[in-house]
Formats: structure tokens, sequence, C-alpha cells
């Protein structure tokens, strides 16, 4: 994390591993994962130089007016029926391969793929033999 020091000159708060907290695990859907930061309000107040991760409770979805950066990996075999969520999602695929699935077709993404999925219906498939390992930016959206 940065931020700005007594000389008003950038530098780095914080450098290591997300706080416990963030970390989170679902053997029944084959996945784990770590929320690296949350936002609870945007526009967000500089000021707050807090680690936002620290003491958290875990959610799903951001609250509303907020935002969720998250690190997931999905194992093989992993699959999520369809579903809506009222967020739009920024989801680049980092390794391994994964389909989204929609009402009408689908899309195999890999690696350097990214997707922005707008509070549509949709579901997602490991496609292959290893992991799906992605980043998503989760943002509470009106509806």
């Amino acid at each position: 994390m940065t931020g700005v020091n007594a000389a008003g000159k950038s530098f780095v708060t914080s450098d290591g591993p997300v706080p416990a907290e963030g970390a989170w695990s679902s053997p029944q859907r084959d996945a784990d994962g770590a929320d690296l930061w949350l936002l609870n309000q945007v526009p967000v107040d500089l000021s707050d130089t807090h680690d936002p991760i620290a003491g958290y409770k875990g959610q799903e979805r951001p609250p509303p007016g907020g935002v969720i950066a998250r690190i997931v990996r999905w194992h093989p075999g992993f699959a999520i029926k369809m579903h809506r969520s009222a967020t739009i999602d920024f989801c680049f695929i980092i390794s391994g391969r994964v389909e989204l699935l929609l009402e009408e077709g689908s899309a195999t993404l890999g690696p350097g793929d990214w997707v922005v999925q707008r509070g549509t219906v949709h579901g997602w498939r490991v496609v292959g033999d290893e992991p799906c390992v992605g980043v998503a930016v989760l943002v509470a959206t009106k509806s």
C-alpha cells in the first residue's frame, strides 16, 4: 500500500501478505482465494490509511456504493450455477482456463483474457485439468 509521508512524498506504507482475515476457502465449491482490498464507499477518503482487510469479516458482495478486490483459485471440476450479481465485475484471468456461461452462449477465457461482467445472469466452469486463477474487482451497482 502506498501513502504520503510528513514531507508530502509518496512511499510504501505496507508490503506483505494479505491479513489472514482476507483469506477464504470453499471446499464444497472447489475454490479458495483472498479479498485483497475493500472500499466501503466511493469516492474514497485518501486520508484513511488503515488496511481495510485487517479485522475484516468476509462478504460475498461489496457493500452498497463499495468495491472488493479479490483473487480466486478455482480448482479442476469447479462450476457455479447460473446466477445474477448486483455488481459490475472486472475479471482478469492469470492462469488456467474458465468458461463464462451466459443465457445465450459462452466464452472461454485463458491467461491474459479479461471480461466485464455487467450484472447479467451467468455461471462459471473450469475448463481442463489445472486450476484457474483470476483477479476480480467487484463494484456495487444501483440494482
